[in-house]
C-alpha cells in the first residue's frame, strides 16, 4: 500500500487502488500525500443508485467526529466528484439530517446548514434518509459514523430483497416456472442492486496541484487559509527542497528557502502583485505583469470574495485558474470576454478545471508559453558570484 501511495507521490503513477485496510489507507495516505489546500481531513465517497441514477454520498467512514467546517469542505469535495465526473456544473447539495425541518437536527448540523447556505455551493437544504435513493439530490453529505453505518444499512437490505425473492419463487412448482419466465428482469433487478457495484470509493482530499507545481520547477507563493494545511504538508520548509523539481531544487538548496512561501492572509494578494511588478520595473522582465510566467489559483475557494480577488489578479495581468465549479454558460458574450478576451486586451484571464492535476498543466502550460516568449525558457551556463562582486556589478 505504501509503495503505491509512494509511486502516486512520485508521479510514475495516477491513482493508487487498494483492496486493504480503509483505516490504514486513509492514514498512510495522508501521511504521504498530504493534504489539499483547505481541507482538512480526507473522506471517502461513492455514487450509490437512485431513481433518477446515482447519487453521491460522502463521508462513508474516514471521520467518526467531525464539526460544521469539515461538513462544508466535505461539501465542497462533493461537489467537486459530480462536476468531474458527471459534467454537471452545479451539483445540489443535501446535509443529511433527522428531518427536512431547520429545527431538527444537532448543533454541527445547523451549524453546516448555515455555512453551507451562505457558501458559492448549490446548497438544497436537509436531505433525510430516503432522499439518498429518490435522486433529489446529486450529493448527499454526512459524518462518516452516520454515512457508514448507512452504506452498511443499504447493502443489508438489498441483499435481504434478494433473499425474499428468492424464497418467493422457490415455493411451489408454479413460483419456480414463473420465475424461469422472469429470470431475465431478475438478473437486471439484481444487477441493478448488487451492494458489489457500490463497495469501491474514493479517498477525496488528498494534495494534488501544490505538490504537482514545485516538482515542475514552479515556485509556489500563497496567501491565505490553505497556508494552515501547506504549513502541516512540510511544504512551508527548506527541508522541503527535495520535493522541487531540479531547477527549483536548486535555487531552495542553494538560498536555503522553502518551494512554497506564504505572504499573508487572503485578502493580502497585494503583496504577490507588487512582487510581480518589481520583476518587470527592476529584474527587467517584460513590459507589464501579463508578460511574466506567472499564474494564479483559487482551486477550492469558499466564497465569492475569492473570486473577486481572483478577478482583480486577472485585472492586473495574471492568468488565473479557479476550480470547484463556475457558474458561467460557455459560448456566452461574457464567457469568451472572460476566458479570452481579456487576455486581447493586454491583460490576464480567466482559466477553470475541477482535477487539480489539470489546473496544475494549465498554469504550468501558461507559464511555460510565458517564457518561451521571454527566452528564458532554454538553459542557460550560470555564473556564481558573491555578493560583495554583484554590489560592484550593480553600482
Amino acid at each position: 500500500m505504501r509503495v503505491a501511495i509512494d509511486m502516486v507521490k512520485e508521479g510514475r503513477a495516477q491513482a493508487c487502488v487498494s483492496a486493504g485496510n480503509t483505516g490504514a489507507l486513509m492514514a498512510t495516505a495522508k501521511f504521504v500525500l498530504k493534504m489539499l489546500p483547505g481541507i482538512d481531513r480526507p473522506a471517502i465517497c461513492t455514487a450509490l443508485p437512485s431513481m433518477t441514477g446515482h447519487t453521491w454520498m460522502l463521508d462513508l467512514g474516514a471521520n467518526v467526529d467531525v464539526d460544521a467546517e469539515h461538513l462544508l469542505q466535505f461539501a465542497v469535495m462533493g461537489s467537486v466528484m459530480a462536476s468531474a465526473v458527471d459534467g454537471n456544473r452545479s451539483p445540489r447539495i443535501g446535509l443529511l439530517n433527522i428531518g427536512e425541518e431547520e429545527i431538527k437536527g444537532n448543533e454541527q448540523v445547523k451549524e453546516a446548514a448555515g455555512l453551507l447556505a451562505s457558501s458559492h455551493l448549490n446548497y438544497g437544504g436537509f436531505a433525510e434518509g430516503d432522499d439518498i435513493y429518490k435522486g433529489g439530490y446529486d450529493v448527499v453529505v454526512c459524518d462518516g459514523f452516520v454515512g457508514n453505518v448507512s452504506l452498511k444499512t443499504t447493502e443489508g437490505v438489498a441483499k435481504m430483497i434478494a433473499q425474499f425473492i428468492r424464497e418467493e419463487f422457490s415455493r411451489n412448482i408454479l413460483t419456480k416456472l414463473a420465475a424461469l419466465i422472469t429470470m431475465p428482469v431478475l438478473r437486471a433487478f439484481r444487477h441493478r442492486i448488487d451492494p458489489r457495484r457500490y463497495n469501491g470509493a474514493s479517498l477525496l482530499g488528498l494534495n494534488g496541484v501544490v505538490q504537482e507545481l514545485i516538482k515542475n520547477d514552479v515556485l509556489v507563493v500563497q496567501t491565505g487559509c490553505s497556508q494552515i494545511a501547506l504549513t502541516k504538508a512540510g511544504l512551508t520548509t527548506p527541508e522541503a527542497a527535495h520535493l522541487a523539481g531540479p531547477g527549483l531544487k536548486e535555487v531552495c538548496e542553494t538560498v536555503g528557502m522553502p518551494p512554497v512561501l506564504g505572504i499573508g492572509s487572503c485578502v493580502d494578494n497585494s503583496r504577490i502583485l507588487i512582487a510581480c511588478a518589481e520583476m518587470v520595473k527592476t529584474g527587467g522582465l517584460g513590459d507589464s505583469i501579463a508578460d511574466l510566467p506567472v499564474a494564479g489559483c483559487a482551486p477550492e475557494y469558499m466564497s465569492e470574495k475569492a473570486i473577486s480577488i481572483g478577478h482583480y489578479f486577472v485585472a492586473s495581468g495574471v492568468y488565473t485558474v479557479f476550480g470547484v465549479t463556475f457558474p458561467v454558460i460557455k459560448g456566452t458574450k461574457f464567457y469568451d470576454h472572460l476566458f479570452g478576451g481579456l487576455e486581447d486586451l493586454g491583460v490576464g484571464k480567466w482559466g477553470f478545471a475541477v482535477d487539480p492535476h489539470d489546473i496544475a498543466h494549465l498554469m504550468i502550460a501558461h507559464i511555460d508559453k510565458k517564457r518561451k516568449e521571454l527566452g528564458i525558457d532554454k538553459a542557460r551556463e550560470r555564473q556564481l558570484m558573491s555578493m560583495e562582486d554583484r554590489q560592484k556589478l550593480e553600482a
